[in-house]
């Protein structure tokens, strides 16, 4: 079981042009607070679920939600930027497709790099973004990025609904290496998924592989209802995928502030969670934010 803690204070952000990228099928992990990350699979730089400032949801004077860590938005933005290859968004929410941080990017992302998200993202992706560099994919579909001869596959799966039971599920994704142009067969590496609620379905993941989860590990509710899953879930999660690995995701760890501030509530502890997680095979990383951490091999 490997721990990674610390104060929480401003930290420097540790972003691949100080950090060598690491060989062919490794994986590398920045979490960046919230549902955002940098990911580093087979050498290939992705953000994913951007948040570079306050998240409101559109009504400012009811939540306000801001890092605690990563508390210079702008900077952190502008570095990252710099060394993106591709974007992932997993929701057309504002904590995973936050309009203000998306309208930074699009001034600082290098021409070449794409976006990969669910047809829910798109009202606020194409109001800054030429659909040409946009691929959305629904759960099921699948799409490869290529950068400096190495590639990945973003496999999108079933997400969260975070609506109406008619309404289309958000997506998980599972990334894993795969063969560049001119390459005869897949490089050996490791393959990673990530659903930021913890929502799935068993019977579509146990068809499924991936050596690396992250997910989040305390349940948030709104009254009765879940809103983020955790707890024994998520080690139900790893079995389905025979993960050996589970990085964990703190997204609630953040300052709320606002009249709705204490409508979700959580369930259960990060402490708790470690305890029933030594009753399995499974190798548990706790990221410390801004800080990235080699996961595979």
């Amino acid at each position: 079981m490997v721990v990674g803690g610390g104060e929480r204070k401003a930290l420097e952000l540790e972003t691949s042009d100080k950090v060598p990228r690491g060989p062919a099928g490794a994986i590398k992990l920045t979490y960046l607070e919230l549902n955002s990350w940098m990911w580093e699979v087979n050498g290939i730089n992705i953000l994913v679920d951007p948040v570079f400032g306050t998240v409101d949801f559109g009504v400012p004077l009811l939540v306000q939600a801001n890092k605690q860590v990563l508390s210079d938005g702008e900077r952190a933005m502008r570095e990252l930027a710099a060394v993106t290859d591709f974007l992932v968004i997993s929701q057309g929410f504002d904590d995973h497709c936050h309009p203000p941080t998306i309208k930074g990017l699009s001034g600082l992302l290098k021409p070449s790099v794409r976006l990969v998200a669910p047809p829910s993202a798109k009202a606020v992706l194409e109001e800054h973004f030429p659909a040409s560099r946009i691929t959305y994919i629904l759960p099921g579909q699948s799409t490869v990025l290529s950068a400096g001869g190495r590639a990945v596959e973003i496999k999108a799966t079933t997400g969260a609904i975070l609506g109406p039971p008619w309404q289309q599920a958000e997506n998980g994704v599972i990334v894993r290496p795969v063969a560049a142009d001119g390459d005869e067969k897949d490089p050996e590496g490791g393959s990673l998924y990530f659903e930021p609620h913890l929502f799935f379905d068993e019977s579509e993941l146990s068809k499924l592989h991936a050596d690396v989860v992250i997910t989040p590990v305390v349940q948030q509710n709104v009254g009765p209802y879940p809103l983020v899953c955790g707890g024994a879930k998520a080690l139900d999660l790893a079995s389905t995928l025979s993960a050996s690995k589970l990085v964990t995701m703190a997204n609630a760890q953040v300052d709320f502030s606002g009249p709705l501030a204490k409508v979700v509530v959580e369930e259960g502890t990060l402490e708790g969670f470690l305890e029933m997680a030594k009753r399995t095979e499974v190798e548990v990383v706790v990221p410390q934010p801004a800080k990235t951490a080699s996961v595979w091999p």
